[in-house]
């Protein structure tokens, strides 16, 4: 299929945080597309510096919800006017992309670069690579919206998931069908 810069620019106009999903399940083949994407990202050096743990099982999503529902609770008791949402939408969503940063491969990078500099690539390098699957996402029709966990749920999500110690946890992207059809 034939890719053009139109269709690259409707996918850009057109793709939304998704908070109201299906939950249907998504074609074996979709979701591979949505991580080869995801691959294929941008990275300083090409280090890749990233390692993503796919959650399918329904007792999980529904830990991983209530991860988030209370993160949400906790930042409006210390912000009323905090803007979030409930996030129990989770519930209801087929698959969770936990994205993980390792920071061992800021060795990659040149060393005459400053921490901040490293860093910099480290952490730009995932949200490429974060964007991009949500992109791939919005092009396969699926809904998407980039979630970042604070220290605490991080810990959780390491612990729930196996994830070792020397990643860090730094988003969870639901992936779903859009309960509504969203065009700009």
């Amino acid at each position: 299929m034939e890719v053009s810069v139109n269709n690259l620019l409707d996918v850009l106009k057109n793709r939304r945080s998704i908070r109201s999903y299906k939950s249907d399940p998504i074609p074996e083949n979709i979701l591979e597309n949505v991580l080869e994407a995801f691959r294929w990202a941008p990275s300083g050096a090409n280090a890749q510096p990233w390692e993503l743990v796919v959650v399918r099982d329904k007792s999980k999503i529904e830990a991983i919800a209530d991860i988030f529902i209370e993160l949400v609770e906790r930042q409006k008791k210390l912000d009323p006017d905090f803007p979030g949402n409930s996030r129990k939408y989770l519930k209801d969503v087929p698959i969770i992309i936990v994205v993980c940063g390792d920071p061992r491969f800021k060795l990659a990078y040149p060393q005459t670069l400053s921490e901040r500099e490293k860093d910099n690539i480290y952490f730009f390098s995932i949200g490429a690579a974060i964007q991009t699957l949500m992109l791939a996402a919005a092009e396969q029709k699926l809904g998407s919206v980039w979630l970042t966990p604070e220290k605490i749920e991080e810990q959780k999500l390491k612990d729930m998931l196996g994830i070792p110690d020397v990643l860090e946890v730094l988003a969870c992207i639901p992936l779903g069908l859009p309960k509504k059809k969203y065009i700009r």
